[in-house]
Formats: structure tokens, C-alpha cells, sequence
């Protein structure tokens, strides 16, 4: 990538697209493990609640856990989509003229004189 010249970010560096369809996919895995944490609190939020006769929300606890199998999912599918992604619009752009990306109304000298 240093001798390349090319960012993360251009258009055509295949490294930073690699790198985000890791990363997406290390937080998928981080998320669903932080939710599978939480669900295993239930048992023993359940013993405390008989126990301690407390009053504690279970949908709390449901909502929280979902929202990570929720969240793993999309992250799943963003770095599947990464992954089969290509730019044309990207090559659409570099295909065109100078002449057909000015806005109308507008004058681009093509060879240095005017017509």
C-alpha cells in the first residue's frame, strides 16, 4: 500500500475493502458474543428477583440481547455485501468525458481554443 501510492480509500485499492469486510465481520463476532453474555444473566437475575424479591424488568433483559442478535445480523450482511460489491459507478465516471461532467450552461475548452 506505501509503494502503491493508493489509500484505503481509493476506488481501486482491494485492501481497504478487504480490511472493512474483516472488521465488520470482527464486530459481528463481538457483538453476538457480548449478547450471548447478557442472555447469560438470565438465570441469574432470576434466582435474584425469588431470592431478593426485587422487581426487575425482564424485557430489559430480552430487548438487550435481541438488539445484539439484531445487530450481529447486519453486520453480517454488510460484509457479505462488501464482498460481492462492485463499483461501476466508479467506471462510469472515468469513462466519461470532461466535456459531459460540467454542469449545463457551463464552457470546457477541449483542445485550447474556443469554438
Amino acid at each position: 500500500m506505501i509503494f502503491t501510492r493508493k489509500g484505503l480509500s481509493h476506488p481501486g485499492s482491494r485492501y481497504g475493502k478487504g480490511f472493512m469486510v474483516a472488521l465488520s465481520f470482527m464486530t459481528a463476532l463481538h457483538i453476538c458474543n457480548i449478547a450471548t453474555h447478557f442472555l447469560s444473566f438470565s438465570p441469574a437475575i432470576k434466582y435474584w428477583v425469588t431470592t431478593f424479591n426485587v422487581d426487575f424488568s425482564r424485557l430489559l433483559l430480552t430487548a438487550t440481547y435481541s438488539f445484539g442478535y439484531i445487530s450481529t445480523v447486519f453486520f453480517l450482511v454488510f460484509a457479505f455485501m462488501l464482498v460481492i460489491w462492485k463499483r461501476t459507478d466508479i467506471e462510469i465516471l472515468y469513462a466519461e468525458s470532461p466535456s459531459t461532467m460540467s454542469p449545463p450552461g457551463t464552457h470546457t475548452p477541449h483542445d485550447g481554443h474556443d469554438p
